[in-house]
């Protein structure tokens, strides 16, 4: 009698640690929504950021190296997160215009936030993208656009625009269609200029 108690002690405490372990850590899958549209990335490296869309290779890769991650169920404490360690890298994900948005960052260390909180990682590894997008995105006034939302004959419109002296820029009254937002003043032409 004495050695089968012994056996369900032992199953029992067995069970119970196990189950715990699957308690502290988790996969992102049950935060990831089920249909993915689009997700937008910024890159930050201080002191530089840079922001642009995934396509849809980038999308599927990205899609399966986060629903691969293993966080921890536990939040880091407060002197563990990235904020308190200088340099490391950091992606910000957008997914599907909110969504679902989350950090991961590389401080030395690896660590995801979402839903207000950083959690360490139990296989880290960087996103399956490319850092390097200054290529990807143009700015004008202060917003950004995404090379592939524009027209050959915008962008070379910016390459002239942006060759201007700053009082040149503000002799110019009319600006290509797909650079014209409701905040902006004047009229659209997309031959302005040239």
């Amino acid at each position: 009698m004495k050695k089968r108690t012994v056996i369900i002690l032992t199953l029992t405490i067995a069970l119970l640690f196990g189950g715990c372990k699957h308690q502290a850590e988790t996969s992102m899958s049950a935060l990831f929504p089920s249909e993915i549209n689009s997700i937008e990335v910024t890159f930050d490296m201080y002191p530089s950021e840079t922001t642009r869309a995934l396509n849809i290779d980038e999308i599927t890769a990205v899609t399966e190296w986060v629903l691969a991650l293993e966080m921890e169920q536990a939040p880091l404490d407060e002197t563990e997160t990235p904020s308190n360690y200088a340099g490391g890298v950091a992606w910000h994900f957008n997914v599907n215009s909110g969504d679902l948005t989350f950090s991961y960052a590389d401080y030395d260390e690896s660590a995801i936030f979402i839903n207000d909180e950083w959690y360490a990682l139990k296989n880290p590894s960087n996103p399956p993208i490319e850092e390097s997008t200054e290529d990807e995105v143009v700015e004008f006034h202060g917003q950004l656009f995404h090379k592939s939302d524009l027209t050959e004959e915008t962008l070379e419109w910016l390459e002239w625009y942006n060759s201007l002296s700053r009082e040149e820029q503000l002799a110019v009254s009319s600006i290509p269609a797909d650079l014209y937002t409701s905040d902006d003043a004047g009229t659209s032409d997309s031959d302005a200029g040239e």
